[in-house]
């Protein structure tokens, strides 16, 4: 019978060097995961709190991985040929209930979110829904697309008040969350560290926008990818993210890495026509009062 152990931690570095091997059997599957725990072992202070980092063996065994950082959702790993024992969702969900965490939804395979959501909703009440189910897809290389009009360049400080308007409009359209508070200061972080970029039209106009982010030891994801509605249609978000894909491979990276909601046949169709190969999908569930 299997002796299973919680182990929390309290520092990244501790806890990536623990589940690294683990989850770099697929480096780009766990991209998000991994790119997170890196930066908070670099930076403990990038979510504006201690993220809560736990995960449970058997033995030296890891059966399933739990990180959350401040104001975000709950996210889950475990190996999908794996079954994890039902007790380890108790322990989980009595853990995080017992230090109050905020916990607006959890994000993981199927299979995990359906364990941890009626766990979790059992114990605190309201309820919860699919927010999106999301394809993790991976680019090894890119296949160029028809040619805009305009050019690809890294985003300026005088983009940042446009840039943070449209982080604003991306998130109610793609994740259907309005943005809490002003955003423009976290574009402006993302802007001096080089990880925001823009497509800009013959004419100079700003017309479409893509982001870097969680760097990995092998990959680097894309993402806050938006052209407003009236600009669509060009193939300014298509060259975009080629150009970003492009310029991640060519920085020394093996890969890029983006989530898409599935529900959105475009955008799936558009990113697997420049390379994106699909690896698997996460539910993304949302709790409620």
């Amino acid at each position: 019978m299997a002796t299973i152990k919680l182990r929390i931690y309290e520092e990244g570095g501790a806890f990536l060097e623990r589940v690294r091997p683990v989850l770099e059997h697929n480096e780009a599957a766990n991209s998000l995961m991994l790119g997170v725990v890196s930066a908070v072992a670099e930076n403990p202070a990038i979510y504006g709190g201690l993220p809560y980092m736990s995960l449970f063996e058997d033995g030296d065994e890891i059966l399933l991985i739990a990180l959350k950082t401040p104001g975000f959702k709950l996210v889950l790993y475990a190996d999908p040929a794996a079954t994890v024992p039902v007790e380890s969702f108790d322990l989980l969900v009595a853990d995080l209930a017992a230090k109050s965490f905020e916990m607006p939804g959890v994000l993981g395979s199927t299979a995990l979110t359906a364990q941890f959501a009626p766990r979790w909703v059992a114990l605190k009440g309201g309820s919860y829904r699919l927010s999106v189910r999301e394809g993790l897809y991976e680019l090894t290389e890119v296949v160029p697309p028809p040619p805009a009009p305009g050019k690809f360049r890294v985003a300026r400080l005088e983009d940042a008040e446009l840039l943070a308007r449209w982080v604003v409009a991306f998130q109610e359209e793609a994740l259907g969350i309005s943005q809490p508070s002003d955003p423009t200061e976290a574009v402006r972080r993302r802007i001096g560290a080089g990880n925001l970029f823009v497509w800009e039209d013959e004419s100079g106009q700003v017309v479409t926008m893509a982001g870097r982010s969680r760097p990995t030891r092998h990959g680097a994801s894309v993402n806050s990818v938006y052209t407003p509605p009236e600009l669509r249609g060009k193939g300014y978000a298509s060259n975009s993210v080629t150009a970003l894909s492009q310029l991640i491979l060519d920085s020394g990276k093996r890969f890029a890495a983006l989530f898409t909601d599935l529900s959105n046949p475009t955008s799936n169709y558009i990113y697997q026509k420049i390379g994106y190969k699909h690896l698997l999908n996460y539910d993304e569930i949302v709790f409620e009062p």
